[in-house]
């Protein structure tokens, strides 16, 4: 299994000190920058207009960077984290049905 020096100090993958180092890791690997980046390229790309008045939830977001492509997305996620804006289960979401535009 492929594993990344900067990943051995990780012993809780649920810690919010573990998704920040995922994070950082993301970032600072281009290959893994970049393909987030052309993932997130893909989703903003796929959307018809990027209104302001639409929701935009992305979910399980703790390591991405999606607000640096899609600004005005909610990002969320199952722990509290500083760059997440909502925390909540994807088995139990705040949302009424039909509220949220894309996911």
């Amino acid at each position: 299994m492929l594993e990344l020096p900067e990943s051995k100090i990780i012993q809780d993958l649920d810690d919010a000190a573990s998704s920040q180092l995922h994070s950082q890791i993301i970032w600072d690997k281009k290959f893994l920058r970049n393909l987030y980046m052309d993932f997130y390229k893909e989703f903003r790309d796929s959307i018809p207009e990027n209104d302001d008045n639409k929701l935009f939830v992305e979910i399980g977001s703790s390591g991405g960077f999606i607000k640096k492509v899609i600004p005005n997305v909610r990002t969320s996620d199952l722990i509290s984290l500083p760059a997440i804006d909502m925390k909540f289960s994807a088995l139990d979401m705040p949302f009424k049905a039909g509220s949220v535009d894309f996911f």
